[in-house]
């Protein structure tokens, strides 16, 4: 009996080195994990800017975002540019005849990392829109779709936000994370059938 619990307790010790090692090399192999990220608030206001000059109203974003690594462990993304977690939209004006200017973006040619803690990591973010219209005190009628990414990186998953005005009033679905948990529930459960299936079959053994 002694004998049959020893060998027991090795095979759990071998399951725990292998489950730690596996669940470690995943968390280091970025391209293996799933980053996913979603807006948690959002709020904006009118600004004064020059650029693209006269004939433009300026509007400023102001966003709360929430970044999600289901590891255990700090991620390292590696981009191919120099950048980090950034806002985007589009806008569909009610009005046909309003678009915006699109403020170009500008990215060092070098590699670059971002670390992402484990669990859900709370940042925040900015953006501004011009629209081709002057004096324009509130945002016009129309959906705007937002969401965090990071440029060519497509292991980062987005949820989009969508922000509806319609006659000025404003409604905003926001995009929702996976919760965490689930990811170490399913680690679990797959680390506890493997100790109930081995020591099953050392059991089975010991009585042949």
């Amino acid at each position: 009996m002694k004998r049959m619990s020893k060998k027991i307790w090795i095979m759990v010790f071998f399951i725990v080195i292998i489950f730690t090692n596996t669940h470690s090399m995943r968390s280091i192999a970025y391209n293996n994990v799933t980053i996913s990220t979603a807006i948690t608030n959002i709020s904006w206001s009118k600004t004064d800017l020059n650029n693209p000059g006269e004939g433009y109203s300026h509007f400023n974003f102001s966003i709360d975002f929430s970044i999600r690594n289901p590891t255990l462990h700090k991620v390292t993304i590696v981009t191919p540019y120099l950048c980090n977690f950034e806002t985007n939209m589009t806008t569909d004006f009610a009005n046909k005849s309003l678009d915006t200017y699109n403020y170009g973006r500008g990215y060092a040619c070098a590699i670059g990392y971002i670390d992402v803690d484990p669990g859900i990591t709370h940042k925040k973010s900015g953006y501004y829109i011009a629209i081709n219209e002057t004096e324009l005190e509130i945002l016009p009628d129309g959906i705007y779709t937002v969401w965090m990414f990071v440029f060519r990186v497509p292991t980062v998953v987005y949820n989009e936000t969508i922000l509806r005005i319609e006659n000025g009033i404003v409604d905003i679905d926001y995009g929702s994370l996976p919760s965490v948990a689930v990811g170490y529930q399913k680690s679990f459960i797959m680390f506890f059938g493997c100790v109930v299936i081995s020591t099953l079959i050392i059991i089975r053994k010991s009585k042949k």
